[in-house]
């Protein structure tokens, strides 16, 4: 087999295993993950957002009650179903702090080499240790901004996991079409 048409084939494999590998769990219906009383955001198909309590819950609607009114969502509309959950305000600010540190490692990295070859001033970042000062520094700086960040933000935003998510439908067709000069290939692809 020639190198070319040894590409095409692995192509082709690739191909073949994608549309092959597709969901094959069932989806849990809605009324078995929410009860009434319970809390959730649903995204829907078109993009909105609903928060509310659960009303009631069927395997074809779920009614939320959204303030002081009933919300009816067909089970066709919704996109996913989140739950609020009580997330540690700790992740955030490790999360934030490395984020902080290396932006920061990074300003300080940038900034002793930008100044190398000016003039010589009281500091010369060029040496290796007073250009680690600086990256420590700044990196210092930089993590303490992040902890403090993520910190907040987790203390004020909420959390939510996602506990349904509709059905994937999706559908890969492949064909090979003969063409004039040589052999077309055709994809099709449906979500």
């Amino acid at each position: 087999m020639s190198h070319r048409y040894s590409g095409i084939c692995r192509v082709l494999l690739g191909i073949l295993a994608i549309a092959s590998c597709g969901r094959t769990a069932a989806a849990q219906s809605i009324d078995e993950v929410v009860g009434p009383g319970r809390s959730v955001r649903v995204d829907d198909r078109d993009g909105n957002i609903l928060s509310g309590k659960v009303f009631s819950v069927s395997a074809q609607a779920l009614v939320l009650m959204v303030g002081d009114q009933k919300e009816t969502i067909s089970v066709g509309r919704i996109w996913s179903i989140r739950t609020r959950y009580k997330d540690p305000v700790s992740d955030g600010a490790r999360k934030g702090a490395l984020f902080g540190l290396a932006v920061g490692a990074g300003l300080g990295i940038f900034g002793a080499i930008s100044t190398c070859g000016d003039e010589p001033s009281f500091v010369n970042f060029c040496s290796g240790g007073e250009g680690a000062l600086l990256t420590a520094v700044l990196g210092a700086y930089g993590a303490g901004i992040g902890a403090a960040t993520g910190l907040i933000g987790d203390a004020l935003l909420p959390s939510y996991r996602v506990v349904w998510r509709a059905p994937v439908t999706s559908k890969i067709a492949f064909s090979v079409t003969p063409v004039t000069r040589g052999t077309g290939a055709v994809f099709n692809v449906r979500w």
